[in-house]
């Protein structure tokens, strides 16, 4: 049986909510989610959510330990397959690691088209009206990660905040070799809507091609 099915089956066994196996295994619902969708096929965290659920990590993922080859040797068919589902991520998140990792994402939605075969694709929640009326809070941009900055195009800035790194959606002015400016159509001070962003600090400029309304 796969990953997905032994965690679903096994969780309902102990009559467990996805948030609840969460909550015990400490990781985060959208990570129980992906991998019984099959959207995730492993976690670095599967002897965490396998105590939580009192039996052995290879009893939840038959690969467990296994060399990445011998994975890939599994299913040879689907090894080159792409996730089916996009991961979002929202702005302003704080993440540890240099860019956002999909077992952090608050939302899986299906992989549009114009990023069918970009790996490293994500999505990012708008969470408030500082761009508007380009994007409305609730929307959700689509950035190809593989695009070059490009001025006058909105993109996701990624870089280090107060609480460990962060996402920021902008409008990219002009870039030098030390600094983007930026702009954000309705900033909280005139000093605020025009800014620079040091690359020492901000060094991800990843390029927005679309997005999910809200409405």
């Amino acid at each position: 049986m796969t990953l997905a099915n032994n965690l679903r089956l096994r969780r309902s066994h102990l009559k467990l909510s996805q948030k609840g196996l969460a909550e015990k295994a400490g990781v985060s619902q959208q990570l129980i989610h992906a991998l019984e969708a099959g959207t995730a096929r492993s976690s670095r965290f599967i002897d965490r959510i396998s105590a939580a659920l009192e039996c052995a990590p290879a009893d939840i993922d038959p690969a467990f330990g296994l060399p990445t080859a011998a994975r890939t040797q599994e299913n040879p068919a689907r090894a080159p397959e792409l996730p089916r589902e996009l991961p979002v991520f929202a702005a302003d998140q704080s993440f540890s690691a240099a860019l956002p990792d999909p077992e952090d994402a608050i939302d899986f939605i299906p992989r549009p088209f114009p990023l069918q075969n970009m790996r490293r694709a994500y999505g990012v929640m708008v969470l408030g009206n500082a761009m508007r009326p380009e994007f409305e809070a609730g929307d959700y941009v689509l950035v190809n990660p593989y695009l070059p900055p490009l001025a006058d195009t909105s993109c996701v800035f990624s870089g280090e905040g107060n609480e460990g790194r962060r996402l920021m959606i902008a409008r990219l002015v002009a870039e030098t070799a030390d600094a983007w400016t930026v702009r954000l159509w309705n900033a909280d001070t005139p000093k605020a809507a025009e800014q620079g962003l040091s690359r020492q600090h901000w060094q991800f400029c990843h390029r927005i091609i679309g997005r999910y309304c809200r409405k």
